[in-house]
């Protein structure tokens, strides 16, 4: 389940999820696998279709994200 307030790994960039909307523009408070919403909390864009991972902390998603950054090069 995806809550505010969590932190997030997707594609190569983290973040912090601030904001949730709907698919009928409604503000959520979480969401759960499958569920369309429009999230807010990047710090940069991935790629379209990357896959979002809620992680324990900001250390765990920079960790993750420095480590798929090495790997790509």
């Amino acid at each position: 389940m995806l809550k505010i307030n969590n932190h997030f790994v997707c594609g190569e960039h983290e973040g912090k999820l601030r904001f949730m909307k709907d698919d009928n523009g409604k503000n959520v408070n979480k969401a759960f696998p499958g569920q369309a919403v429009h999230v807010s909390g990047f710090k940069s864009f991935p790629d379209v279709g990357s896959p979002l991972y809620v992680v324990d902390d900001h250390r765990e998603a920079q960790m993750i994200v420095d480590t798929l950054k090495k790997r790509a090069k």
